[in-house]
Formats: C-alpha cells, structure tokens, sequence
C-alpha cells in the first residue's frame, strides 16, 4: 500500500485515508443514518454510537476487509492507467522516428534520381555533340541512390517477350474431312425438313457425347434443337431440302479469300475450263477426280486436293457430277436475277455488256429456266419449250427478248423485263442461294 504515496493524481490523499481508516482497530461509523445496519440494531437516539461499539467482531472485521479490496482495485486501476500512458508515449515516439526517417529517405531518394537524370542528360548531349554512339549501360544503384555508368555492351533481345495470349476462337468453316464425314450422313439427295433436322441434330449429339469431336466445327457444340430446326427450313425449296446445295452452302461459309463463292468471271473461268476438257461433251459430260482438282474455284487457281476431293464426293454421292451440274449449283447468285444471269453466262461464256445479243437455241433456255440436269428434284412448276416460247413472245425491242420457232435472242437487260421477271417470279428462287448465311455460325 505504499505505492500509493508514488501515484501523480489527486487521489493519493483520498486513497491513503482508506488505508488508515482499515488499520484502525475498531471501526467505528462517522453517521449511523447512512449505515445499512441501523434499522437492524436498533440505535439509541442518546448514544447513537453505542450499536456501533456494540457490534460483533466478525461485521467489523468483514467491513475491514471489504475496504482494503476496494482500496486495491482502485490502486490496479492506477497502475493499468500509468502503463496505459507511458505505453501510449511509446508508440508516439517510435512513430515521430519513423516519419522523420521516410521523410529524409524520400529526400535522399529524390536527389539520388535528380543526380541521376543530370548525369543522363550529360552522356546523352556528349553523345549527340560528339556524334558518337552510347555505349554505355545505365542503371540506378539502390545503395548509393545515384547513377553509375560502366562501359558495358548491351545487345538487344536476349530478354524473349512472350507473345499475348488469346483465348481460343471456335472454328466457325468446315474442313474437307468434315464435309466428307457430313455427306455420308445423309441418306439421299433430297431430303424433307425434319429428316434433314434430325440428321444435323444428331451430328451435335455426337460430338456432344466425344463419339467424334471433329465431325463440326466448335462454334456448332451446344447448338439448340430449334436452331437446327430454322436451319433446315432456311435450306428448303417447296418443303424440300437439296443437301448437295446445303453442303456447297457450308463448304464456302466463312471461307473467307481461300474459300470464296465464285463470282461472275469466275463462273466464266470455271466454264472455260470445262468447255476446254472435252467441247463434244460439254456441258453433260461427267468430269473425273484429276479433272476436279484442277477445276478453278478462286482467282488463284483451284483449291487445295482435299477441298476438291470432299466437293467431288458430294456430287457424285448425290446425283453425278457433270459439267452442267457443277455451273448450275456454282452460278447460284445472292438475289435471282444474278444468278440467272451467272446461268446464262455458264452457257453462252460470254458476260452481258451493253449492246451485245447472243441467241441460244429454246431447248437450252428451257434447261437452264427449269434447272434440267441441275438438280435432283427440278421445281415442280416445270413446262415444256413450247410454254416457255410462248411466255417470251411479244417481247421483241430493244432490252428484250426476239422469239423465234428455234433460237431465243438475248439482250444485256433480258433479266428485267416483264416476261423475264414473270420466270423469275415462279423459278427464280431456283437461282439464288438460300439466305442461311445469317444463321450459320
């Protein structure tokens, strides 16, 4: 109890008369009205110390003891208090060093990178002055906070940079192999809609389930059923899907300047070619495997022997492949009247231009009108030459169509005139490609 005396707060005094009142012998009661064993003892209003004198010694002595705890909890107090303070001191100290240290470390690291770029600036103007190249490796010393020059060679590109990493694209164009394995799906040539569906269908189930994974490209994995479904009604003609044509589609889709869909001069290219291998025969001759992979598809010349192979395969899997055959699916155009006009150019191997005619016998003009020797399943509203004929008369004049018994004269403009546009109307879906692009992937 002691330590009390060493405590530096206006306490001491209060604490220190505790301690005095517990040693004191007898403890006596300075007001018995605030003493909760009055009542009890019942004191006298004459002597109202006498109850206090006459309590049994083991109250005094408990009250003795509950006064020297209470004057130790409140000398714990103190102590926590004291430590409290000079711990906090402490802490205040140690954090003035430290922001006095970083504030003179930031300073000295300043000046170390002024220096620095000063000496920089002097090598790099002696150098320019001089005329002479910097042959000198620079690099900042983290001890000295200054720049060090030493006359060290430094060859460029030892360090490799790894080149960016990009996720994988799924492939959206089909391959040769995967056009072969496509045509030995389809059980024929002419198809319904739902069979063609269930045939692309279950394709996606089989790479679903790793039977072949490289039978699609990626970007068809986890394609819907109903996406397969507006699919095969994208490629249908009267209810019919042509999967030849449907496999040319996929083919050329996404094939980008490798793979492009021949245009006018190419169809003109193509024409020639064949017209070259055989000039009897054209255009109802058949066409061998050499001869296909020689065919010229792009501008560059023909594709690769494995694109030709895979075309080769479809055509004769579905129907034969004839010279005919292959400028009737290959002249198909984005709109109609394009692609009868790529049609007509197949035969007569002249493109219009203005003022140029050409007659073409009508048996030939009825073939190529109803697609006759084209395709498997020709439209339905076929006619004879005769029908034919007689839709073209009265069309004789300029931009029109001169109808004779035998020959048919055409015109730059014969595709826009009424009789033309009435075909057109009827057949001409015939010669256009189906809009499937926009759903293809």
């Amino acid at each position: 109890l002691l330590s009390v005396s060493l405590w530096e707060d206006n306490t001491s005094p209060w604490i220190e008369e505790l301690v005095a009142r517990a040693q004191t012998p007898v403890f006596i009661i300075e007001d018995p009205m605030d003493d909760p064993l009055t009542d009890a003892l019942q004191l006298n209003a004459d002597d109202p110390f006498a109850a206090a004198r006459r309590l049994p010694a083991l109250i005094i002595e408990m009250q003795r003891a509950l006064l020297i705890e209470k004057t130790r909890y409140l000398q714990r107090l103190a102590m926590v208090r004291r430590w409290g303070l000079v711990r906090a001191g402490n802490v205040v100290t140690v954090a003035d060093a430290t922001f006095t240290a970083m504030d003179m470390w930031i300073g000295e690291r300043v000046m170390g990178e002024d220096r620095a770029i000063q000496e920089v600036v002097a090598i790099l103007r002696e150098a320019i002055e001089t005329g002479s190249p910097v042959s000198t490796s620079l690099y900042l010393d983290p001890s000295k906070s200054r720049l060090i020059a030493e006359d060290l060679v430094v060859y460029p590109g030892e360090l490799a940079i790894p080149p960016p990493e990009f996720p994988a694209v799924p492939r959206k164009s089909f391959t040769p192999e995967q056009i072969v394995k496509l045509t030995d799906k389809f059980p024929s040539a002419v198809m319904a809609v739902d069979g063609f569906c269930s045939v692309l269908a279950e394709c996606v189930a089989s790479v679903a389930r790793g039977e072949d994974p490289a039978l699609l490209p990626g970007a068809w994995i986890d394609r819907p059923i109903d996406y397969m479904r507006i699919l095969g009604q994208g490629f249908a003609r009267e209810g019919q899907v042509d999967v030849l044509e449907a496999l040319l589609l996929l083919f050329f889709h996404q094939g980008g300047v490798e793979r492009p869909w021949p245009s006018l001069p190419g169809i003109l290219r193509i024409r020639q070619y064949l017209f070259d291998l055989d000039p009897k025969g054209f255009p109802d001759f058949e066409l061998t495997l050499e001869q296909m992979v020689h065919l010229p598809l792009t501008s560059g010349g023909p594709l690769d022997e494995a694109s030709c192979a895979a075309l080769y395969g479809a055509f004769c899997r579905f129907g034969g492949i004839t010279a005919r055959r292959v400028l009737g699916y290959l002249a198909m155009a984005p709109n109609a009247t394009e692609g009868l006009q790529h049609s007509f150019a197949g035969i007569r191997a002249t493109a219009p231009v203005d003022g140029d005619t050409d007659e073409l016998p009508v048996e030939v003009v009825h073939k190529i009108v109803h697609q006759i020797g084209v395709r498997v399943a020709p439209p339905t509203e076929i006619g004879t030459a005769a029908e034919l004929r007689e839709m073209l008369e009265g069309q004789e004049g300029e931009g029109g169509e001169e109808v004779s018994e035998e020959v048919v004269r055409l015109h730059v403009g014969y595709a826009h005139t009424e009789s033309w546009q009435n075909i057109l109307g009827k057949l001409g879906s015939w010669f256009a490609r189906r809009p499937v692009s926009s759903f293809l992937p």
